[in-house]
């Protein structure tokens, strides 16, 4: 009976100075994985202006379409919101739709339950025209990038992709 209870309280000790390790490693694990999602939009966003012509016409401009999700499961933290979209000029938060004179200095920006909001570029693309930020999720959202022509300018854009219900 003895050694049943101390098995039990040296378990529960152990496992209160390993609760802070383990979230602290979903955290970064979660960080990590998050910041692999923008460098792999990044690399694809590159990917298809080097290998393509911009084209003026969105419909037949050269396309991708990539599904992303935000890490969930035992190893991951929480997270309680995560977009895509366009990062302020003050850095302070995600424009919702707009884009001040096509600037637009794209961004995965997340926030863990509880913390301040995090974020990670994607340099080689914008959002496309009138788009509002692109909220993720644990299930996975859709995407697609195409290599246009505007104003005079190539530009890789980014857009959702709707799904049918």
């Amino acid at each position: 009976m003895i050694r049943t209870v101390l098995a039990v309280v040296v378990a529960v000790v152990l496992l209160a100075t390993a609760s802070p390790a383990l979230s602290d490693a979903g955290h970064q694990t979660t960080r990590t994985e998050l910041g692999t999602v923008a460098e792999r939009l990044d690399r694809i966003a590159t990917g298809i202006a080097s290998d393509s012509t911009a084209l003026a016409d969105p419909t037949l401009a050269a396309r991708t379409t990539v599904s992303i999700a935000v890490p969930s499961g035992f190893g991951s933290a929480p997270v309680e919101r995560a977009r895509i979209g366009c990062l302020r000029d003050d850095g302070s938060t995600i424009d919702v739709g707009s884009r001040s004179g096509g600037n637009c200095r794209l961004t995965l920006a997340y926030r863990f339950t509880g913390a301040p909001v995090e974020t990670h570029t994607i340099p080689g693309a914008t959002l496309a025209p009138a788009t509002p930020p692109i909220e993720l999720s644990a299930t996975g959202t859709t995407v697609q990038l195409r290599y246009v022509r505007r104003d005079g300018t190539a530009t890789v854009e980014l857009l959702p992709v709707e799904t049918e219900p």
